[in-house]
């Protein structure tokens, strides 16, 4: 196990992934809550500064004209930090933004790989599947 992944297993065990989880089954609210103490866990893996990357990347991907800076920038991060989903999933989300579902598809499954029960990944292989499929030709 990398030094990377050991801190971010550290991580998960001062906030217990198990019990949020479990709480996306309670109300509304709690839901809710529980949905975005996942996200905050899994932005901060590898710190404050990856997660600014990640926050900026982001902010170039609603752009066509930005969208090739914002795909080179999660790359990056991808490369540099091998154990985080986020860069991954991010850039799923730009190829599926930029109708290239079988790229996005590939890109899930490596998240997948990393965090078997990501759900906002889930949700984006669905979609992206569903639209790979209608976008062949019958």
């Amino acid at each position: 196990m990398s030094k990377r992944q050991e801190l971010a297993k550290k991580r998960e065990e001062r906030m217990p992934l198990a019990s949020l989880i479990a709480e996306l089954t309670g109300d509304q609210k709690a839901i809710q809550q529980a949905t975005s103490r996942l996200w905050e866990l899994w932005y901060h893996e590898e710190g404050e500064a990856a997660r600014c990357r990640l926050d900026a990347a982001g902010g170039m991907m609603g752009s066509p004209r930005t969208a090739d800076r914002a795909a080179e920038s999660l790359q990056t991060l991808a490369e540099e930090f091998p154990s985080w989903s986020e860069p991954v999933n991010r850039l799923a989300t730009l190829r599926f933004m930029e109708r290239k579902f079988e790229e996005s598809i590939e890109l899930c499954e490596r998240v997948l790989e990393l965090k078997p029960h990501h759900f906002a990944c889930l949700s984006g292989l669905t979609m992206a599947y569903f639209n790979n499929r209608q976008a062949r030709p019958r």
